[in-house]
C-alpha cells in the first residue's frame, strides 16, 4: 500500500524511477548512483552491482568498489523494475537531447539533467521534500527504500539467507 502511495505519489518526482528500482532492488544509494547503462543486461533481465558512488569532483564520478564482496552481486530484475529503468532510459535520452554539448555522459543510469553524478545530499533533500509532501514520517531516508525490498522479499516467502544475498550483505545468515 505504502508503495503504492509512493508510486502514484512520485510521478513528477524528478527521481521517481530512481525511488522505484529501490524498491524493487534494494540497491543501496551509492551502488543506485553508481549504476551504468552496461552493468545492465536487458535480454537476461538483470543488473550487475560493481562499484560505489563515493563522491563528484568536477562533475566527474568518484567510485569505489561495493561495500563488500558480497555487495558485488547480480540481480534480477522484475518486470517493474524493467519498466522504470525503460522510462529512465527515455528520460535520460530526453535530457541529454535538452542538454546538448553541456551534457556530460559518464553512462549513469541515475545522473542529473546534465549528465553528472547525483550528489548523495542533492538526493536525501528530494527524498525528505517527496516524503512531506506524500505525508509519509520525516524520519525516512532512502535506506528506507532498501529495508522496504528486504521486507517485501520476505513477505513473499523468500528465505533470509537468500534476502541478505540479494541485498549483498556480508553476513548472509
Amino acid at each position: 500500500e505504502e508503495v503504492e502511495r509512493l508510486r502514484r505519489g512520485s510521478l513528477r518526482d524528478r527521481f521517481h524511477e530512481l525511488w522505484l528500482v529501490a524498491v524493487h532492488t534494494g540497491l543501496r544509494s551509492g551502488e543506485l548512483r553508481a549504476l551504468m547503462w552496461r552493468d545492465l543486461d536487458w535480454r537476461e533481465r538483470r543488473l550487475t552491482v560493481q562499484r560505489n558512488l563515493d563522491a563528484a569532483a568536477n562533475g566527474d564520478p568518484i567510485t569505489s568498489d561495493p561495500k563488500t564482496p558480497a555487495s558485488r552481486r547480480t540481480i534480477h530484475l522484475s518486470d517493474d523494475a524493467v519498466a522504470y529503468l525503460k522510462a529512465q532510459r527515455q528520460r535520460v535520452v530526453q535530457e541529454r537531447l535538452r542538454a546538448g554539448g553541456a551534457y556530460r555522459d559518464h553512462d549513469l543510469v541515475f545522473c542529473s539533467r546534465r549528465g553528472t553524478p547525483i550528489l548523495s545530499g542533492n538526493l536525501v533533500r528530494s527524498f525528505h521534500g517527496l516524503m512531506r509532501r506524500l505525508g509519509f514520517p520525516e524520519h525516512l531516508t532512502p535506506h528506507t527504500l532498501r529495508h522496504t525490498c528486504a521486507t517485501n522479499l520476505l513477505y513473499a516467502g523468500r528465505p533470509l539467507p537468500e534476502v541478505a544475498q540479494y541485498l549483498g550483505h556480508a553476513n548472509q545468515g
